[in-house]
């Protein structure tokens, strides 16, 4: 009666552990822990009070990425956007800033058509969030909302053109 009852218990004992597993292979991996929070340890990266200080030193704009780690959308996006040599080659002209969790400011500035991840935003020198420069795919809503590099890319050849003021003809001419 005692190996019986004995083997009823290692049973489930195997059956939890099956189970638990099972759980836990679905629970995604947490993003690293460095300032590129997966992004990219190739771009300088820098903390939003250090960018906006920046900014206004050196006259660049910032690049602001706001994500979860909870996201899946903000998780598809990490390798695609680490591997895109244009948004690394384009980098260096903005102050490059990320935003996760905790870091994501209250301030409804950052979020000026909902609360939604990921969201890229620029801001100008003078602090201002620049609205006009947004996911130029995007419908009415989630503007600032990039599911690929390549609306990234776009929005930032045209926060280097607002930015930086020069035109279409003269993209020719600079080096990136």
């Amino acid at each position: 009666m005692i190996s019986v009852s004995f083997g009823q218990n290692v049973l489930k004992v195997f059956i939890l552990l099956g189970l638990m597993c099972k759980v836990f292979s679905t629970v995604p991996a947490p993003l690293p822990t460095t300032i590129d929070h997966g992004l990219g340890g190739h771009i300088n990266w820098t903390t939003l009070d250090k960018g906006i200080e920046d900014s206004v030193k050196t006259r660049k704009p910032i690049m602001m990425i706001i994500h979860q780690t909870w996201c899946k959308a903000c998780r598809d996006l990490l390798p695609r956007f680490r591997a895109s040599e244009s948004i690394s080659d384009m980098a260096k002209y903005f102050e490059m800033v990320n935003v996760i969790d905790d870091e994501i400011p209250e301030d409804d500035a950052f979020a000026p058509d909902g609360g939604y991840f990921p969201r890229i935003l620029f801001i100008g020198p003078d602090g201002d969030v620049r609205t006009d420069i947004k996911n130029p795919r995007a419908t009415k809503k989630f503007l600032f909302y990039h599911y690929d590099t390549d609306t990234i890319e776009l929005a930032m050849m045209k926060a280097l053109r607002t930015f930086y003021q020069f035109s279409d003809d003269d993209a020719d001419d600079v080096e990136l």
